[in-house]
């Protein structure tokens, strides 16, 4: 009895590691990010200006640009994801780092939505990121987003374009490396994050 529950574990194991990774790649699915606690108007301004590295008033400006003070009631987010390339011939998945998105979210006892993107900012793992960010609130709970550029060494980049995005608008974020750095890999990332 005791020889049979051994192989009944054992068997079982080895089906549940071989079992998952069956076709030698990792398994790509969308994900859903971790959802950000409500926060004021102060509050995300200041993790915009933490994130980025600037002055509170310059992360102001990047989330209201026209100095728009919103009623109390509303609900910002932010909602984030980790943009992922798969490297290798067997496809692995390569951490590229994080993307944040500022949002005016509104949420009643069992709906919740995406009103707005107020901004996006893309945070790459030690590097800096010269290229274009894209994206599109394609419902009230989803957020496609495409990432093309190249990461460089170094730690300073500017940012330009628009970066509020309504229902079914889309828009964009230029980042640019200030001085010339060496390259160290070119991304291409095509992805929806779901709130």
């Amino acid at each position: 009895m005791k020889k049979r529950i051994m192989l009944t574990l054992l068997l079982s194991s080895v089906f549940l590691v071989f079992g998952c990774v069956a076709d030698g790649k990792s398994n790509k699915k969308s994900y859903e990010p971790p959802l950000g606690k409500p926060m004021n108007q102060s509050e995300i301004i200041k993790d915009l200006s933490m994130r980025e590295n600037i002055s509170f008033r310059e992360a102001e400006l990047k989330l209201f640009p026209n100095a728009e003070k919103l009623e109390e009631e509303n609900q910002f987010r932010i909602i984030s994801g980790t943009p992922e390339k798969a490297t290798g011939p067997s496809d692995y998945l390569t951490d590229l780092g994080k993307i944040y998105f500022y949002t005016l979210t509104t949420s009643s006892q069992n709906f919740r939505a995406i009103k707005q993107i107020l901004y996006a900012s893309y945070i790459p793992n030690n590097q800096v990121f010269s290229g274009s960010l894209q994206y599109c609130l394609t419902d009230s709970n989803k957020i496609h987003y495409t990432l093309n550029g190249a990461l460089y060494d170094g730690d300073r980049f500017t940012t330009s374009g628009i970066g509020k995005a309504n229902l079914y608008e889309a828009t964009f974020l230029n980042f640019n490396v200030p001085t010339e750095s060496s390259c160290d890999q070119s991304i291409f990332i095509d992805k929806d994050i779901c709130y």
